[in-house]
Protein backbone atom coordinates (compact mmCIF):
# COMPACT_ATOMS: atom_id res chain seq x y z
CA UNK A 1 0.00 0.00 0.00
CA UNK A 2 1.20 3.07 -1.23
CA UNK A 3 1.68 5.98 2.07
CA UNK A 4 0.11 9.32 1.40
CA UNK A 5 1.67 11.99 3.20
CA UNK A 6 -0.30 15.80 3.30
CA UNK A 7 1.27 19.02 4.64
CA UNK A 8 -0.10 20.48 8.09
CA UNK A 9 1.28 23.88 10.13
CA UNK A 10 3.80 22.99 12.53
CA UNK A 11 4.17 26.37 13.84
CA UNK A 12 3.26 29.55 13.72
CA UNK A 13 4.35 32.74 15.43
CA UNK A 14 1.29 35.43 14.97
CA UNK A 15 1.63 38.71 14.34
CA UNK A 16 5.38 39.10 15.11
CA UNK A 17 6.76 42.89 14.27
CA UNK A 18 9.40 43.30 11.72
CA UNK A 19 12.30 44.83 13.71
CA UNK A 20 14.73 45.48 10.96
CA UNK A 21 14.75 45.44 6.98
CA UNK A 22 18.52 44.76 5.76
CA UNK A 23 18.45 44.95 1.89
CA UNK A 24 22.58 44.47 1.98
CA UNK A 25 22.85 41.37 3.99
CA UNK A 26 23.08 37.35 2.79
CA UNK A 27 18.84 36.88 3.19
CA UNK A 28 16.67 34.68 5.29
CA UNK A 29 14.68 35.95 8.05
CA UNK A 30 16.62 36.36 11.57
CA UNK A 31 13.89 35.53 14.62
CA UNK A 32 14.94 35.51 18.37
CA UNK A 33 16.18 32.03 19.44
CA UNK A 34 13.46 31.92 22.10
CA UNK A 35 10.94 32.22 20.17
CA UNK A 36 12.41 29.56 17.54
CA UNK A 37 12.86 27.20 20.31
CA UNK A 38 9.10 27.49 21.83
CA UNK A 39 7.92 27.59 18.20
CA UNK A 40 9.87 24.57 17.56
CA UNK A 41 11.50 25.94 15.00
CA UNK A 42 15.06 25.21 13.23
CA UNK A 43 17.61 27.56 11.76
CA UNK A 44 17.93 27.29 7.81
CA UNK A 45 14.04 25.49 7.91
CA UNK A 46 11.97 27.03 5.39
CA UNK A 47 8.78 29.09 6.28
CA UNK A 48 6.59 31.34 4.79
CA UNK A 49 5.73 34.91 5.62
CA UNK A 50 2.27 36.33 5.30
CA UNK A 51 2.66 40.66 5.78
CA UNK A 52 -0.48 41.55 6.69
CA UNK A 53 0.08 45.18 6.60
CA UNK A 54 0.79 45.18 2.56
CA UNK A 55 -0.73 41.78 1.65
CA UNK A 56 2.29 40.15 0.32
CA UNK A 57 3.55 36.67 1.61
CA UNK A 58 6.78 34.71 0.58
CA UNK A 59 8.95 31.95 1.71
CA UNK A 60 12.31 32.09 3.20
CA UNK A 61 14.82 30.27 5.30
CA UNK A 62 15.24 30.82 9.17
CA UNK A 63 18.73 32.52 10.84
CA UNK A 64 18.61 31.77 14.95
CA UNK A 65 19.27 35.39 16.20
CA UNK A 66 20.10 36.25 19.65
CA UNK A 67 17.86 34.59 22.36
CA UNK A 68 15.41 37.48 23.89
CA UNK A 69 16.15 40.14 21.87
CA UNK A 70 13.13 40.19 20.14
CA UNK A 71 14.52 40.36 16.62
CA UNK A 72 12.76 39.84 13.67
CA UNK A 73 14.60 40.95 10.63
CA UNK A 74 14.23 40.16 7.13
CA UNK A 75 17.60 39.77 5.39
CA UNK A 76 18.55 40.56 1.36
CA UNK A 77 15.98 40.31 -0.80
CA UNK A 78 13.25 39.46 1.84
CA UNK A 79 13.90 43.02 2.52
CA UNK A 80 12.04 44.03 -0.43
CA UNK A 81 8.65 42.04 0.74
CA UNK A 82 8.24 43.81 3.77
CA UNK A 83 8.85 47.02 5.79
CA UNK A 84 10.36 47.97 9.61
CA UNK A 85 7.55 48.37 11.69
CA UNK A 86 5.29 45.53 9.27
CA UNK A 87 3.31 42.74 11.23
CA UNK A 88 4.01 39.59 9.78
CA UNK A 89 2.81 35.73 10.21
CA UNK A 90 5.40 33.27 10.08
CA UNK A 91 4.63 29.83 9.19
CA UNK A 92 6.39 26.52 9.23
CA UNK A 93 4.76 23.33 7.55
CA UNK A 94 5.06 19.62 8.21
CA UNK A 95 5.14 16.55 5.57
CA UNK A 96 3.28 14.11 7.72
CA UNK A 97 1.81 10.38 7.07
CA UNK A 98 -2.26 10.92 6.38
CA UNK A 99 -2.38 8.25 9.13
CA UNK A 100 -0.18 10.60 11.96
CA UNK A 101 -1.91 13.80 10.87
CA UNK A 102 -4.13 13.79 13.36
CA UNK A 103 -1.51 14.00 16.05
CA UNK A 104 0.34 16.82 15.07
CA UNK A 105 -1.30 19.81 16.43
CA UNK A 106 0.26 22.92 15.78
CA UNK A 107 2.25 25.40 18.22
CA UNK A 108 0.62 29.18 17.71
CA UNK A 109 3.09 31.41 19.67
CA UNK A 110 1.03 34.85 20.41
CA UNK A 111 3.83 37.61 20.87
CA UNK A 112 3.27 41.41 22.09
CA UNK A 113 4.83 44.45 19.97
CA UNK A 114 8.47 43.41 20.60
CA UNK A 115 7.64 40.14 19.94
CA UNK A 116 8.04 39.11 23.89
CA UNK A 117 6.36 36.04 24.01
CA UNK A 118 2.72 36.69 25.30
CA UNK A 119 1.66 32.75 25.25
CA UNK A 120 1.71 29.25 23.31
CA UNK A 121 -1.58 27.63 21.59
CA UNK A 122 -2.00 24.37 20.91
CA UNK A 123 -3.97 24.21 17.00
Amino acid sequence: MRTMYITKLKSKIHLATVIQAELNDIGGITIDSALLEAAQIEPYEKVEIMDIDNDRSFDTYVVAGKKGDGMIALNGACAKYASQGDRIMVMCYANVDIREADALKARILFVDGKNRLLRVERG
